[in-house]
């Protein structure tokens, strides 16, 4: 069944973007917790 195995590396793709993404959220909160615990230097109060 070829639909079936396009339909899996879809969805294989699918679960590292969603990762990657999810990933990528929570790297951005942890540096922008460190931008404002490090006095709002600059981009701090935007």
């Amino acid at each position: 069944m070829p639909a079936l195995e396009w339909y899996g590396s879809v969805g294989h793709v699918g679960v590292c973007l969603r990762y990657i993404q999810v990933y990528g959220v929570c790297r951005l909160v942890t540096l922008w917790q460190a931008i404002e615990t490090t006095g709002n230097i600059g981009l701090g109060r935007l």
